[in-house]
C-alpha cells in the first residue's frame, strides 16, 4: 500500500525484505511499484518483467500495463482512500 500511495522510500525496504523471503508475482509487483515510486524505473521494469514471467495468465495484462508505465518513467501511484 505504501508503494502505490507514493511513499516509495518507506515501502522499498519492506518490499525488498518480502522478496528476500521468496519471490512471487505479487511481491515482485509490489517491489516494482516501490522502486518506481523512488524513481528507479529501470529496476522497477526488471522486477515487473520477472513478475510477468511468474504471473498467472489472468494477471499478466495488468502487470504489463504497469511495466509500460515504468518503461515510460512513470510510477504506479493511487490516492489513498478517504477514511
Amino acid at each position: 500500500l505504501l508503494a502505490i500511495t507514493g511513499d516509495g522510500e518507506r515501502a522499498l525496504p519492506h518490499a525488498e525484505r518480502a522478496c528476500t523471503a521468496g519471490e512471487d508475482p505479487a511481491r515482485l509487483d509490489t517491489l516494482a511499484a516501490a522502486l518506481a515510486a523512488c524513481g528507479r524505473y529501470t529496476e522497477a521494469a526488471a522486477a515487473q518483467e520477472r513478475a510477468i514471467g511468474m504471473a498467472a495468465k489472468k494477471d499478466r495484462d495488468a502487470f504489463r500495463v504497469r511495466l509500460e508505465m515504468y518503461q515510460a518513467g512513470l510510477a504506479f501511484v493511487r490516492k489513498p482512500p478517504e477514511c
